[in-house]
């Protein structure tokens, strides 16, 4: 078992080499924070429309929750990606 002693100094070297190394962002915040709405209004409004789509009885409401999640799933997929491609300050 590691001592609160050796904990901390792993926790030193991971960060001297998290600093050491440079990262320059593939997409701008900009970009980023367009794909963050984007993702989430569409995910919004897809989400009412399956809603109200099993509501008047168009779609099986399974269908249409399975058919929202798909489509959920995928946009925070997306957007994880841009999480991942954006600079942490």
């Amino acid at each position: 078992m590691a001592t609160a002693e050796q904990v901390r100094q792993i926790g030193d070297k991971a960060q001297e080499v998290l600093d050491a190394n440079e990262f320059t962002p593939v997409i701008s915040d900009r970009v980023k924070t367009i794909a963050y709405f984007a993702t989430d209004s569409v995910a919004i409004v897809s989400a009412l429309v399956f809603t109200i789509l099993a509501m008047i009885g168009i779609v099986n409401a399974v269908v249409a929750i399975t058919i929202n999640t798909t489509i959920a799933t995928a946009l925070l997929g997306l957007k994880q990606a841009f999480r991942l491609s954006a600079k942490k300050r």
